[in-house]
């Protein structure tokens, strides 16, 4: 008895200590990036790009990339920096903030607009557990030749979505100001979190195009179903669409109805005809981490979008 007791303990050490184990754990990371605006980028959306890059720059520092030689460097006027990387080319991830994000701003000799990022936050090595789903958005049309990320306002959207597995999916919608708006399970339905099957490829925002069963049986009302249509009330407009998958059951963040919207909400640049699902996007970025930590098989997809204003 003592000792299949031994034999037990043993193997269970040896569970905590693997490296599967050990490569969730939590550090602290620091990072600063100056980023240069772009002509055609507005200060929300180069502020975002700041941090980001803030982000990805102390992922780079603590856990390195999966790119090798020197393609990492360039030289701008006398300064060597570093290139902009994405998310999946640094081997760790980011899980939550510990401060907000410090930005300030300032004028080079050249006048450019410079941003400068300094951010603190909790992350972990990357042990590609989560997910590849694919997610596009789709702008006045229902395929993929449709697919884009700039609109002008007045435009229709969508998101094309496909997964390799069973699981459940949100989406969810940054804008410029504090507040995060739910898009995906819609603002009428009861779900904790959207259904999907694998390799069944989806239209979200589409009342012509509704969730179907595996038989072939329309499985929503179109009355459920909340279409986007995408306004500006300045020349451009930032927005962020988070979209959220696992193959694990998960509860949507807790929210709050908001105002019955006819027309533009403010800070928000969709139009929608129903009342939104809104909470402050501190809360949105706590629940997300908290996710996170608790699944490392989630995806988080963030794609960044810009709307302009028609002009009179």
């Amino acid at each position: 008895m003592k000792t299949t007791i031994k034999l037990i303990t043993l193997a269970l050490l040896f569970v905590l200590i693997s490296p599967s184990a050990m490569a969730q754990k939590e550090v602290t990371v620091e990072g600063r990036y100056r980023y240069v605006m772009e002509d055609d980028e507005t200060q929300a959306q180069a502020r975002a790009k700041a941090i980001d890059q803030a982000r990805i720059e102390g992922l780079r520092e603590k856990f390195g990339t999966y790119i090798t030689g020197t393609g990492l460097s360039q030289v701008v006027d006398g300064t060597t920096k570093y290139v902009h990387l994405g998310m999946n080319e640094v081997k760790g991830e980011w899980v939550r903030d510990l401060e907000e994000p410090k930005v300030t701003r300032e004028l080079d000799p050249s006048g450019n607009l410079i941003f400068t990022a300094i951010v603190r936050f909790k992350a972990r090595e990357r042990i590609n557990e989560a997910v590849e789903v694919q997610a596009k958005l789709l702008r006045n049309g229902t395929t993929l030749r449709h697919e884009g990320s700039e609109f002008n306002s007045g435009d229709q959207m969508y998101m094309w979505f496909k997964s390799p597995c069973d699981g459940f999916v949100s989406v969810y919608i940054e804008g410029e100001d504090d507040t995060v708006f739910r898009l995906l399970p819609y603002s009428r339905s009861k779900e904790h979190s959207y259904k999907v099957r694998a390799n069944t490829e989806y239209t979200f925002f589409s009342r012509q195009l509704r969730k179907k069963g595996e038989n072939g049986e329309e499985e929503e009302s179109d009355l459920l179903i909340d279409e986007q249509l995408m306004t500006a009330s300045t020349p451009t407009e930032w927005n962020r669409i988070c979209v959220i998958f696992s193959p694990n059951e998960f509860h949507i963040a807790a929210d709050k109805k908001g105002q019955m919207v006819s027309g533009k909400k403010e800070g928000l640049s969709l139009w929608q005809a129903q009342r939104t699902r809104e909470l402050p996007k501190k809360e949105f970025q706590d629940w997300l981490a908290k996710q996170r930590t608790r699944d490392p098989k989630m995806s988080y997809i963030p794609i960044d979008i810009v709307i302009h204003r028609k002009q009179e």
